[in-house]
């Protein structure tokens, strides 16, 4: 389970659907070749704390109060292509960003308790 949450509802401004998450992937794509080319990333993420917002430690949402998906979802039984699919792994693939921007010290470490308050490490 991720130590973040990540909106579904297509109405709020912070849903994993948003063209910000398609920006937020395409920047962390950018961070991931120059860390393969050993070459220096640190200028890079100063464009990557915006998304901070996205990644949201508690239960539910703190914009729209909509619960959040905080584990990945299966995607092996589903027809490539199909409208589940895609929702799916774009879900998936957020909630992966959250490790990610984890590595890179831009969002904390920590748990959720079964309180539903996060503690960081």
């Amino acid at each position: 389970m991720s130590d973040f949450g990540v909106c579904e509802s297509n109405d709020c401004e912070l849903s994993y659907s948003r063209e910000a998450v398609d920006r937020l992937f395409e920047r962390v794509a950018v961070v991931e070749d120059r860390e393969r080319r050993h070459a220096d990333v640190g200028d890079m993420l100063p464009y990557l704390k915006h998304s901070e917002a996205f990644f949201q430690p508690s239960a539910f949402c703190s914009r729209c109060g909509s619960a959040l998906y905080r584990v990945t979802q299966p995607t092996a039984d589903l027809q490539y292509g199909s409208d589940e699919y895609n929702r799916r792994s774009r879900l998936n693939k957020l909630l992966e960003t959250a490790y990610k921007l984890q590595a890179w010290g831009l969002l904390p470490v920590g748990k959720l308790g079964t309180d539903g308050e996060f503690t960081p490490f």
